[in-house]
């Protein structure tokens, strides 16, 4: 549907009236809106807002697009990512975009810092979340392999906790302090 703005003082959250589609006449040069934009992630950074048009989810473009709201109106950024981003994040004064295969660095401005690509030296990576440690070390949630923990290096260990390895589980049960 698009991206909607209400004021936090002098306005009745739950009322739906007082929430404001942003760009509602879907003017080409500004954030798109209405039906068929799907927007899957909204993070401030640097004092601004950004939001990524998950575009892949809608419709056959391959590349999703990120807008950043400047205060005065709607800009697509042009300079974050070429990519499909599950999430953007901010970690550590970084604003982070999470694609398919690894993580875009941007830093104030949105001068690009780098990316790591993680290949995990077995399988590529399909990521769907991930954040960073101030050391660079980033904790992967990704689509194949589960939970993971990569190194700046791009090795890479995949962490078991205490439940089942994939998203492939179907159904469990317990009996008798055992779980089937």
């Amino acid at each position: 549907m698009g991206i909607f703005m209400a004021p936090l003082s002098g306005a009745n959250l739950d009322d739906y009236s007082s929430w404001t589609l942003q760009n509602p006449n879907n003017v080409s040069d500004s954030i798109p809106s209405g039906p068929g934009q799907e927007f899957n992630s909204l993070v401030y950074f640097n004092s601004r807002m950004y939001a990524n048009n998950a575009r892949h989810l809608t419709n056959s473009s391959n590349n999703d697009s990120v807008w950043e709201f400047t205060g005065s109106g709607w800009i697509n950024t042009h300079k974050i990512g070429n990519d499909q981003f599950s999430r953007l994040r901010v970690n550590h004064n970084t604003l982070v975009a999470v694609g398919q295969n690894g993580l875009e660095l941007y830093a104030a401005g949105d001068v690009f810092i780098g990316d790591s690509y993680y290949t995990y030296g077995f399988s590529a990576a399909v990521l769907s979340d991930g954040i960073l440690n101030n050391d660079g070390t980033a904790w992967l949630a990704d689509k194949n392999w589960g939970f993971l923990k990569a190194y700046p290096n791009n090795t890479a260990e995949i962490l078991v906790p205490n439940g089942p390895r994939t998203k492939n589980v179907f159904s469990m049960g317990y009996s008798n302090n055992v779980i089937w």
